[in-house]
């Protein structure tokens, strides 16, 4: 019995199910390719991410933290999130290449990082709901 209980069942509703699996097979396919393609995608950015340089992290900081200008940092969440992320960046950074920096420290400024990032998403939620009402 191939089909096992269904063997003794209708035909038609034999040839629903293997119809019905036929057309799942393309999905599952699709959906292997996408997933797949996802993963070597992250695995990519991982990679680019550990070998960008000092100079080049720091590049990515916003005008603002560069002029130390903290008003223009609390004008734009967006600016902050993105920062945070950086900042992150260079947590990782200061892990991976420094050797005298004390593994607390490197702790503390991811911490503090995340916790800027938490800020600055829920100020743009806010604004978000605030401009919607």
């Amino acid at each position: 019995m191939v089909l096992g209980w269904f063997s003794g069942g209708p035909v038609s509703l034999r040839n629903e199910l293997r119809d019905a699996i036929i057309i799942l097979i393309p999905l599952q396919f699709a959906t292997f390719v996408v997933v797949a393609s996802y993963l070597a995608y992250c695995g990519i950015e991982l990679h680019r991410r550990n070998r960008r340089s000092w100079q080049t992290i720091l590049a990515r900081l916003s005008p603002a933290w560069i002029k130390q200008d903290q008003s223009l940092l609390s004008r734009n969440p967006k600016w902050l999130f993105r920062d945070a992320g950086v900042f992150m960046e260079i947590a990782d950074y200061a892990e991976r290449h420094g050797n005298g920096i004390p593994l607390d420290s490197i702790a503390n400024l991811r911490n503090d990082a995340l916790q800027i990032r938490m800020v600055a998403l829920r100020t743009r939620v806010r604004r978000i709901y605030w401009r919607s009402r």
